[in-house]
C-alpha cells in the first residue's frame, strides 16, 4: 500500500469522523428534546405511531474502585492485574 492510498483512507477516515461527531451530537440532541416533552408531561411512556418510548430511572451499584484502591491499596494490589491493549490515533489533516 502506497502513501497516496494511506492518505486518501486517512483523509476519508477524518470525513468520516466529522460526520460521525455531527450525526452523535443531532442524535443526543433529538433525544434529548424528546425526554424534556415527556418530563414536561410527567409521562414515562409514549406510544406514537408504531412507537414505543419510555422514559425511567432505575438505580444501579456499581463498585468504587478508585475509592477502594485509595483507602486499600494493599488489598487492591493482590487482585490487581495486567492486561495488553492496542491504541489508534491520528492526529495532524486539515483544520476546520
Amino acid at each position: 500500500m502506497g502513501q497516496q492510498e494511506i492518505r486518501a483512507m486517512l483523509s476519508r477516515i477524518s470525513e468520516l469522523e466529522s460526520e460521525k461527531t455531527a450525526i452523535v451530537n443531532e442524535l443526543e440532541s433529538l433525544k434529548d428534546r424528546v425526554k424534556a416533552h415527556m418530563v414536561s408531561r410527567n409521562a414515562s411512556r409514549l406510544l406514537v405511531g408504531e412507537y414505543k418510548v419510555s422514559y425511567t430511572t432505575y438505580t444501579m451499584h456499581r463498585f468504587d474502585s478508585r475509592r477502594f484502591k485509595a483507602e486499600n491499596a494493599e488489598l487492591y494490589k493482590q487482585y490487581e492485574t495486567e492486561t495488553e491493549a492496542s491504541r489508534f490515533t491520528i492526529s495532524g489533516g486539515k483544520s476546520e
